[in-house]
């Protein structure tokens, strides 16, 4: 955390840094928020429907309803997703992301009522502060 959060870099850098950082360090503090509660609202929709793969189902389905709404009122170029097209044997990774954000809405619903949503967020935030140090020190998946 201290390594990727850059408090080992000398003062004068590290304050020229912070100051711009400091929108986006917010945005990551909110999406943690986010994330912690759409876990424990997941697990719980998850109880009540007896089945988790309904839960994340239903959380996939009203996000991409979401996103679709956003979409048409925002003046997003829809010509560039065929950018994604180019090159797709060196880059058919950037398809996953969606498959990747199922499974772990899925594993989270099915967890919560098994350990608590807190062992569960402590958990994810180990593996992705796990992952994360990996992908960003050998600049895996194109990371800086």
């Amino acid at each position: 955390m201290l390594l990727a959060t850059g408090a080992f870099m000398p003062k004068d850098k590290m304050a020229k840094k912070q100051h711009h950082l400091l929108p986006y360090q917010l945005l990551g503090i909110f999406a943690g928020v986010l994330m912690a509660t759409q876990t424990a609202i997941n697990g719980h929709l998850g109880v009540i429907l007896k089945s988790s793969l309904h839960a994340a189902m239903i959380s996939f389905t009203v996000g991409a309803l979401l996103l679709i709404i956003i979409v048409l009122i925002l003046p997003v170029q829809i010509s560039n997703l065929k950018l994604t097209y180019q090159d797709f044997s060196k880059q058919w990774w950037l398809w996953i992301g969606g498959f990747l954000g199922a499974i772990y809405v899925l594993g989270c619903a099915w967890s919560v009522p098994q350990i608590g949503t807190g062992q569960v967020i402590v958990l994810v935030l180990f593996g992705q502060l796990f992952f994360s140090a990996i992908i960003d020190n050998w600049g895996l998946l194109h990371s800086k």
